[in-house]
């Protein structure tokens, strides 16, 4: 527990709004975004399975700060090391509109993922891509197979555009057949039940 609340208070910042020592408990603030930490309990109500470190594999916790370029200069001092990023990626949003953010993700002392994010204002999705077609290119893009430059495409050449867009269509009849699967699971499913 006390190195995690140093991790967190004095490496980055958050502000520790109140504890119980006697509990091995602290609950954290860092710009609006709250956590709280307890040291574990091999026996404790909480505990739903086996803990092994590092601790939170397959979740993060993502985080916003008003600025990534500052946390990864306050990390590199305390040579902290970075798990993923520092990059930037667009979601899509309503009404044709891209919300743009900054991130990296770093991993406390108990191998939590923590993503920290900088909002970048929206933007026009000025490429066309649908919703799908964007998902399918932000994971392409964070796997390395395509770079951005201040959120538009640097390198989408044909050839990506059309595996995306049959990873879609794919996607898509993949949906249709669950959906029929679906529909006749719960026909019979009906006509035994009655």
């Amino acid at each position: 527990m006390s190195q995690s609340l140093d991790f967190y208070t004095r490496i980055l910042g958050f502000k520790i709004e109140f504890d119980r020592p006697e509990s091995k408990f602290a609950y954290l603030s860092f710009y609006g975004s709250q956590l709280m930490l307890c040291e574990h309990k091999p026996d404790g109500e909480w505990v739903t399975g086996e803990l092994v470190h590092p601790f939170g594999r397959g979740s993060h916790l993502q985080i916003h700060t008003p600025s990534i370029t500052d946390m990864l200069k306050i990390l590199n001092n305390y040579e902290i090391p970075i798990f993923k990023g520092p990059y930037e990626t667009w979601y899509p949003i309503k009404d044709n509109m891209l919300s743009g953010t900054r991130e990296f993700l770093i991993q406390d002392p108990d191998g939590y993922l923590l993503r920290f994010q900088e909002d970048i204002e929206d933007r026009e999705n000025i490429e066309g891509f649908t919703t799908s077609q964007r998902i399918l290119l932000n994971s392409k893009i964070l796997e390395g197979e395509a770079d951005i430059e201040v959120g538009r495409v640097k390198e989408c050449n044909a050839d990506m555009l059309n595996q995306i867009t049959e990873e879609v269509i794919a996607e898509k009849e993949q949906l249709s057949i669950g959906r029929e699967f679906m529909r006749k699971y719960f026909k019979t499913f009906k006509a035994l039940s009655k």
